[in-house]
């Protein structure tokens, strides 16, 4: 595949994405607690070390909008155009700029930041070596003493199977069609290496005989919020969710976790907020 095609599907599905954002909620969207812990990382090295040069992967709105130290200087960088356009951080942040470019080739010199955030950016990274592509790159673009804090997309161990869900589904069991959704997509995937297709979610969804009615009647989840799935329609884009034991092998000796805190709301044992900084030297390098 492309570098072309790769980045346009990532685009696309953030393009979707963009359009109804309001609509999201936990866990595919972060919640208070998460942005707490984004706050508690940049605080801690502003503390220590001074003004931060901030680099923000996406621009995720309730980033792009939390409390961060006066004359911190903040770059977002984005595949797509859609986001930068809808919430451009220099409206909400004077000094902010905002660059569409792709994250695997940041047009941001060897060590530049001291820190970079980001919401759930691997996803759609190949599974090892996008994983560690990236791991690369923030270990180039992050000075010696920076730090990045990530959230991840994480499936259970053991897997879980699409039948559980759908049987706790019908027992009551499952608290948003935020999280519904993204448990199906990590069932319906078979290995990280190869990921699951957005499009295959959505027709799963279309044949499988759950009627969203019923789901309001049940659950009293509104019907925009059931259409939210409408976004995975024949769409192409791969999602990764590797374990956790599995995140940490792609990272290997080029980062070193500081720390990794899993969120108490619905699904949070699967979304984990991990802090990381660049490692001084790898077998890489050696």
């Amino acid at each position: 595949m492309t570098t072309h095609n790769v980045n346009s599907m990532r685009a696309s599905v953030w393009s979707r994405h963009a359009g109804q954002w309001s609509r999201l909620g936990s866990p595919l969207r972060p919640s208070a607690e998460d942005i707490n812990g984004y706050e508690r990382v940049v605080r801690r090295w502003a503390r220590d070390c001074g003004q931060p040069r901030i680099a923000l992967w996406g621009v995720t709105p309730e980033i792009v909008e939390m409390p961060l130290p006066d004359r911190a200087h903040i770059v977002a960088i984005d595949s797509c155009m859609a986001m930068l356009e809808l919430f451009p951080p220099a409206s909400r942040r004077p000094g902010a700029g905002g660059i569409c470019a792709d994250w695997r080739r940041l047009p941001l010199a060897a060590g530049s930041r001291d820190i970079v955030l980001g919401d759930g950016c691997f996803v759609l990274a190949n599974y090892p070596d996008g994983f560690r592509n990236l791991a690369r790159v923030l270990r180039r673009v992050l000075a010696p003493a920076g730090v990045c804090a990530f959230r991840f997309f994480l499936r259970a161990e053991p897997a879980e199977s699409i039948n559980d869900l759908v049987a706790d589904l019908r027992a009551g069991l499952v608290g948003s069609f935020h999280a519904f959704k993204l448990r199906a997509a990590m069932a319906l995937q078979e290995a990280p290496e190869q990921g699951i297709a957005v499009g295959r979610v959505f027709d799963w969804w279309s044949q499988s005989r759950i009627k969203p009615e019923d789901l309001t009647a049940q659950y009293g989840w509104r019907p925009e919020t059931i259409a939210t799935i409408e976004a995975y329609r024949d769409r192409q884009d791969v999602y990764t969710f590797p374990t956790l034991a599995e995140l940490r092998r792609a990272w290997g000796d080029l980062l070193v976790e500081v720390a990794c805190r899993f969120p108490g709301y619905e699904l949070g044992e699967r979304c984990p907020l991990i802090e990381l900084r660049p490692n001084g030297q790898t077998k890489e390098q050696q």
